[in-house]
């Protein structure tokens, strides 16, 4: 949230007439990078230090909130070496629980682009996707128990997000080629997380087209 891309001198007058009155508080400046396409991870480690990695996954965002996820995906060499340091990271924090890790892709390179000490909206899909979801996994790790291994139960998953498109109460009927989770938000507005779905299929392309299908069965 809160993210804005100014591309010119002439914008950013624009964006400072507009924004700035609206918002309380200070604005980060960044250098707006040229990826090829976002990437994501969930790490684990419990106080016992063991840790275990979950599938790499690619999202999607639509207006700053995350639209889809879709899994596995092939690690490069790259991408496994700063997983390696991000777990070499959480080991130097002795930090215990699950790292959301989102990252970005260009075509030589990957870098961080954001590190959330939680369970991550790029996880969900473990719910149904894995023989040990995030939540889990979190609780295990606190608690110091085995951390176990968690193991994809079908070659493809994708998780869409149910985002809000007015202020109107949903509707919708439930799609048969899906699992459904709905937060129990009262408010319904424009980009709010009111829930997910989350596809399983034989490749991760095939269980997005499901997800997608299953979104049209939403009035959000």
């Amino acid at each position: 949230y809160g993210t804005f891309v100014v591309r010119s001198a002439a914008e950013l007058k624009a964006f400072i007439k507009k924004q700035l009155p609206r918002d309380e508080g200070e604005f980060i400046a960044e250098e707006l990078i040229a990826f090829s396409r976002e990437l994501a991870v969930m790490l684990a480690r419990s106080k016992t230090g063991q840790t275990q990695v979950l599938p790499l996954v690619e999202t999607r965002q639509r207006d700053s909130r995350c639209l889809w996820v879709k899994g596995p995906i092939k690690p490069r060499a790259k991408d496994k070496a700063m997983i390696a340091k991000t777990l070499e990271l959480l080991k130097s924090l002795d930090y215990v629980g699950v790292m959301g890790v989102e990252l970005f892709a260009t075509d030589d390179d990957v870098l961080v682009n954001e590190l959330a000490p939680r369970v991550h909206n790029s996880g969900h899909y473990s719910l149904e996707a894995l023989s040990v979801d995030q939540f889990s996994l979190h609780v295990r790790a606190v608690l110091g128990e085995d951390l176990g291994i968690a193991q994809l139960l079908k070659p493809g998953f994708a998780m869409y997000n149910l985002l809000g498109s007015k202020s109107a109460s949903p509707k919708w009927t439930l799609p048969a080629e899906a699992a459904f989770h709905w937060y129990g938000k009262r408010e319904n507005r424009r980009g709010r997380k009111m829930g997910h779905l989350t596809a399983l299929g034989s490749s991760p392309e095939l269980a997005l087209e499901l997800a997608q299908k299953a979104r049209l069965s939403f009035d959000l």
